[in-house]
């Protein structure tokens, strides 16, 4: 999520197929919803506040003319009109902030998948940014092998590598080296190599 904020739902499980744009999980919108409404009054009252300016610096403007005010009581009309004017768009700007803000409350799908991991239940509160849901592409596949020490230079130097599956060893894929790790696993003292499948 983009806000902060508690899980009241979360609508998948492990497993998931999902396609994009759909819904993940939501946080609880009552608090953006509230800040919203703020928003709303404060944009309210700029807007009141500017149009009682726009008219002062109206009959200002005709009060110069006719040499009734002075120049500087007109600049400070003036002047109080530019601070509501700016006033007015910076509500705007907040409003359109926390209208935003409420619509990260769902959190979506970006792309189409399968849910590998879920890192958050209903009911947790949780920090922006925090990661929620793990969703794997489902359009490409990627195998990690552990290469140890002495085959990492055949690994890194081939230019297609054939993958079997203990599951299944009669059937080769094709893939390709994206990525060795610079560093060995601790434990098992091997180079974590990514594959992508061709």
């Amino acid at each position: 999520f983009r806000v902060p904020g508690k899980i009241v739902a979360r609508n998948v499980e492990i497993g998931s197929t999902v396609s994009t744009g759909d819904t993940l999980a939501r946080l609880d919108p009552e608090d953006q919803e509230l800040g919203t409404k703020s928003a709303q009054s404060q944009l309210a009252a700029a807007q009141s506040d500017f149009d009682q300016n726009k008219a002062d610096l109206e009959r200002y403007t005709d009060l110069l003319k006719q040499n009734f005010i002075s120049q500087a009581e007109y600049d400070r009309r003036l002047n109080a009109f530019n601070v509501a004017k700016a006033r007015l768009e910076q509500a705007r700007a907040q409003l359109s902030v926390t209208q935003n803000q409420t619509g990260y409350t769902t959190l979506a799908a970006d792309h189409a998948g399968v849910v590998t991991a879920l890192q958050a239940e209903v009911g947790q509160v949780v920090a922006a940014g925090q990661t929620v849901v793990k969703l794997a592409r489902t359009g490409e596949k990627e195998v990690v092998i552990a290469v140890p020490e002495n085959r990492l230079a055949e690994v890194s130097g081939a230019r297609e590598i054939a993958v079997t599956l203990w599951a299944d060893p009669d059937k080769a894929y094709r893939g390709k080296v994206r990525e060795i790790s610079p560093s060995a696993d601790p434990i098992t003292r091997t180079y974590a190599a990514k594959i992508s499948m061709l």
